[in-house]
């Protein structure tokens, strides 16, 4: 049996690198491949998105791509909407 390969987005964010701690060490037969700007280019960009799909073929996507700021204007933080837009279109995709 081949090992599943999981997608992860926001890997070296707060959550992310809790997240993919969590899953290699309970999981030796998941390959988590964590998005890498300068590998796969900007995870809002549809053209990377595709690019990385074809590359990496992922069974299992993990999105926690987000943009950080201090609190208490993270939830208004302009650059979020992209972020709410380009996870919508990861997801449909």
């Amino acid at each position: 049996m081949q090992p599943l390969t999981l997608l992860l987005t926001g890997a070296s964010g707060f959550v992310g690198s809790y997240v993919s701690a969590a899953l290699t060490s309970v999981n030796d037969r998941l390959q988590i491949v964590s998005w890498d700007r300068a590998r796969f280019g900007d995870l809002r960009d549809r053209a990377a998105r595709n690019a990385m799909w074809e590359k990496v073929q992922p069974n299992i996507v993990v999105h926690l791509a987000w943009e950080s700021t201090e609190l208490p204007d993270y939830d208004r933080t302009p650059q979020n909407a992209l972020w709410a837009e380009a996870s919508a279109q990861f997801a449909k995709e």
